[in-house]
């Protein structure tokens, strides 16, 4: 029958109260520690008592007789299993009751040696080993008796604590972070761009601010000048970024087909029918004219057209009588002209030119906006 609570169950062999370490129990209510059966190789791999039909006398090295006749009716009933655990559990071996520790030598000299391999925790009186610096159980410090703030991860539970510092001081974790908020940014200006075809750089201050926050919220209270110099960086590439992708999507598949000789008689006279069909912007363009507020001189805009099907009906009808009149000689002569004039002109796309005074302006109030805000000491 099972000791009442509180009670010590003492170890036959090394004479310890074992209350608080793994042992074993037989049906007349004996213990033995499992420290001591392991080191008596009485203990099978799955931590199960060897059995052992034969006592051997006192001389002989010790042994646990596993009872080969019938258990008594009285000694077979199970003890109930408490509510919430499941049988066997705690430190009692589930099959103490077929086990006679009455031929168990006892050896009291080594039970010195065996409770000094375990200890009792401070927060919950767990057993532990002796060389154990949490419980594991409770958390709580065995050395010092603090309580551990670090937390187990699991599914659905916080990071623990020594996680946690890891991401705040990990500098690439910095980066995917402002990297992150840059990139929501730019997407931001092409969206505006595809939804109104202009390129507002005012945005620049939008994208600035997105990478501030995306560095401060991985750095929180390890954000500083770092952070902020992080933040302002990718400011930078996300608008440059963001603007030339607008620029390529309007120019650029025309641009790269216009700069090869070899282009398509299509490709030739898309260059034909666009000019014809800006002829007032070009010649706008040709007269000084004020400049406006935004810098730009007053007139018709250059209309871009991507493919030769895009031209208006007359354009095309003027372009395909021209490329009519054409040799096959001159026709590669006009195209050679028409990819020099596109390379020369090139220079146009880069950012020096798609950027005015006032765009710089905008980007250097977001590259201010993203390292205030991505240097900022957050707890």
């Amino acid at each position: 029958m099972p000791a009442a609570a509180g009670t010590p169950k003492t170890c036959v062999h090394c004479k310890q109260d074992c209350s608080t370490r793994p042992r074993v129990r037989d049906a007349q209510g004996q213990y033995a520690c499992k420290d001591c059966l392991t080191k008596l190789g009485l203990l099978n791999a799955d931590g199960s008592v060897k059995a052992q039909t034969t006592s051997t006398p006192a001389a002989a090295a010790p042994k646990v007789v596993v009872k080969s006749a019938a258990v008594p009716k009285s000694a077979a009933v199970a003890a109930p299993v408490p509510a919430g655990k499941s049988a066997g559990s705690g430190f009692d071996n589930p099959d103490d009751d077929g086990i006679d520790l009455s031929s168990f030598r006892s050896d009291p000299s080594v039970g010195q040696s065996v409770a000094a391999n375990w200890v009792t925790c401070p927060g919950c009186g767990s057993p532990a080993a002796k060389d154990a610096t949490l419980c594991l159980t409770c958390g709580t410090n065995i050395k010092t008796g603090k309580k551990s703030k670090t937390k187990v991860a699991g599914p659905g539970a916080d990071f623990s604590k020594v996680d946690d510092a890891a991401i705040k001081s990990n500098p690439l974790l910095w980066v995917l972070g402002a990297g992150a908020g840059a990139f929501l940014g730019a997407l931001g200006i092409y969206a505006i761009y595809v939804g109104t075809g202009n390129i507002f750089l005012i945005s620049a201050v939008g994208v600035g601010f997105l990478a501030g926050v995306g560095a401060a919220i991985v750095a929180r209270d390890k954000a500083g000048a770092a952070t902020g110099f992080i933040a302002a960086l990718f400011t930078i590439i996300g608008v440059i970024g963001a603007r030339q992708w607008c620029v390529y999507e309007t120019f650029g598949n025309t641009m790269t087909r216009l700069t090869d000789p070899n282009m398509s008689d299509e490709d030739y006279k898309l260059f034909d029918g666009m000019m014809y069909a800006n002829a007032a912007a070009l010649a706008a363009a040709e007269t000084p004219r004020a400049p406006t507020r935004r810098g730009r001189r007053s007139g018709p805009e250059f209309k871009f057209y991507k493919y030769y099907a895009d031209l208006p009906g007359d354009a095309k009808a003027i372009a395909d009588a021209a490329f009519a009149e054409l040799t096959p000689a001159e026709v590669v002569q006009e195209k050679r002209r028409v990819a020099d004039t596109f390379s020369e002109n090139s220079k146009y796309f880069s950012v020096a030119y798609q950027f005015s005074v006032l765009d710089f302006v905008w980007v250097a109030v977001g590259v201010s906006v993203a390292f205030g805000i991505g240097s900022q000491h957050k707890s």
